[in-house]
Order: structure tokens, then sequence, then C-alpha cells
């Protein structure tokens, strides 16, 4: 495992546990203290877990199967945001 895989794998399981934790954040001078800080800090982290999960999941599979990676990942989303479309 190379480093960066090592780095990237890191993110993602810290980055796991960090999500479970924000509903502890809060934010004093916020419009809603109580949902605002939630919202943002749990988009952020979704965000960033699911781009080194992605470049993670890249790097880890051959030459041969990024393709096949690529379209897996690429059917996930296209179901996901087509749900989102209609409902």
């Amino acid at each position: 495992m190379s480093k960066i895989e090592l780095y990237l794998s890191k993110i993602v399981k810290y980055g796991l546990y960090a999500i479970l934790l924000t509903p502890l954040a809060f934010w004093t001078k916020a419009l809603f203290p109580f949902l605002t800080p939630k919202f943002i800090l749990f988009q952020i982290l979704i965000e960033v877990v699911f781009a080194a999960w992605l470049i993670l999941l890249l790097r880890k599979c051959g030459f041969t199967r990024k393709l096949y990676c690529l379209s897996v990942v690429a059917i996930f989303i296209y179901f996901n945001c087509f749900r989102h479309f209609w409902d």
C-alpha cells in the first residue's frame, strides 16, 4: 500500500467517525444555531469522504478494471440523481 493510499484510507476512516460527531456541532452566531452548523459540517464531511473514497477506489483498481469501477460509481450516481429528479 503506497503512502497516498494509506493517507486516503485514513481520511475515509476518520471522516466517517467525524460524521458521527456532527450532532454535537453548535454555533451561537448562526440564524438557526442548532441546525445550520450540523448541516454544513455534514455536507462538507460527506463530500471530502466521498472524494477520498472515489480516488482510493480508482487507485486500488488495476488499469484494466478502472473502467469497470468508474462505471459502477457512475451507475450509482445516475440512479440517485434520477430518483431525486422525480421525487
